[in-house]
């Protein structure tokens, strides 16, 4: 049981780690809603620069190769010239293992997938760009067994399901009040 509780706060930390880091760059390429056509990578005197594809004169996607292969590495989608949704390739392999929704030019989804496996395991929901709740699959099976709470965009409360039938059994701190939509 107690394997299980560290495992599950073990991801929660990966994918915190993960996802804020992600998070930070990504917004950093955004500016008021619309995409910035570079970003900085880990040097301030480099700069990322995104390939933009046209639909007419609307820029519909936008692809940057962050490690220099020659492959893009980060993909940016976009509706009438506002950032729709984003997709990232963490470990270079070809494959988005990162994913971000936004809505009126803020963060409304993340998803991610942190092992490499190909499936999603982390879901972090936002409410007006400050982040709500998040979801860990800790055992792989495809379904959320963590819940963790936010408000103000800080850690309130968190759920665990520690036999892996769909439902908490365990609860720590603010949970009922900040269940949002689960």
């Amino acid at each position: 049981m107690r394997q299980r509780v560290r495992r599950l706060l073990l991801l929660l930390v990966l994918f915190l780690g993960l996802v804020t880091g992600i998070f930070f760059a990504i917004k950093d390429a955004i500016v008021g809603g619309k995409p910035n056509l570079s970003i900085a990578k880990n040097r301030p005197e480099q700069k990322l620069k995104f390939e933009s594809h046209r639909q007419g004169d609307k820029i519909v996607r936008q692809e940057a190769d962050k490690n220099g292969d020659g492959k893009p590495d980060i993909w940016r989608y976009l509706e009438g010239g506002i950032l729709m949704n984003s997709e990232v390739d963490r470990d270079y392999d070809g494959k988005a293992d990162f994913w971000a929704y936004y809505k009126n030019g803020k963060t409304e989804r993340q998803e991610i997938d942190v092992d490499g496996d190909g499936r999603k395991d982390g879901w972090a929901y936002f409410s007006e760009g400050v982040k709500a709740r998040q979801e860990v699959d800790s055992n792989r099976d495809g379904k959320p067994d963590g819940w963790f709470y936010y408000k103000q965009g800080k850690l309130c409360g968190r759920e665990i399901d520690s036999n892996f039938d769909g439902k908490a059994d365990k609860a720590f701190g603010e949970v009922l009040a900040s269940k949002g939509g689960r």
